[in-house]
């Protein structure tokens, strides 16, 4: 397992998503992310790769970005919420084989090599009355498996400026290696 964790600028505005469907973002909105972070929320990117779960042959390799106010990121990081909060996620479809990922109007397209689910977002939120209050946002962000670390690193640092590293953990990975 090998993962670094950033704290970055937060950005304005993250599109995410097949190309085809970010043409159309009003009827494709429930598999695609257009979103824009709370002012109030601080950004933690954690790029990782470690064996998949289900087969050790593969290595499974993503880009998450935390938002949440400061006091509050370890909490989403690890993969907890606050009781009372409810949740919404939503899967990242592709059906051209490619992603495209906009960030304050830097662009990036990833072809994946295949059609599929590529992404993940959630968003933490509690009612106050009829008002949605947002807490915190999750985006998983899929690497295809044949992009190296570097690559990530070179791609996350062009998509969010400077990354500010945090913590890194690196652990044997499988007979393979890392790549």
């Amino acid at each position: 397992m090998r993962e670094e964790i950033y704290q970055i600028r937060r950005p304005e505005h993250i599109l995410f998503g097949d190309p085809l469907c970010l043409e159309d973002k009003e009827r494709f909105q429930n598999v695609m992310v257009d979103y824009r972070p709370e002012k109030y929320f601080d950004v933690r990117l954690v790029l990782k790769e470690e064996p998949d779960p289900e087969d050790a042959r593969f290595i499974l390799k993503s880009m998450d970005l935390y938002f949440a106010p400061s006091q509050d990121l370890k909490i989403y990081m690890n993969n907890r919420m606050y009781q009372g909060q409810q949740s919404e996620s939503k899967g990242i479809a592709v059906d051209t084989a490619r992603y495209h990922i906009e960030v304050d109007g830097r662009k990036l397209d990833i072809h994946t090599g295949a059609d599929g689910w590529w992404g993940n977002f959630t968003e933490f939120y509690r009612m106050d009355g009829n008002r949605k209050i947002s807490d915190a946002a999750i985006l998983n962000i899929y690497v295809p498996e044949e992009r190296s670390f570097m690559w990530m690193k070179q791609n996350a640092r062009y998509l969010f400026g400077e990354l500010r590293n945090i913590e890194n953990t690196r652990r044997k990975l499988t007979e393979r290696g890392a790549r």
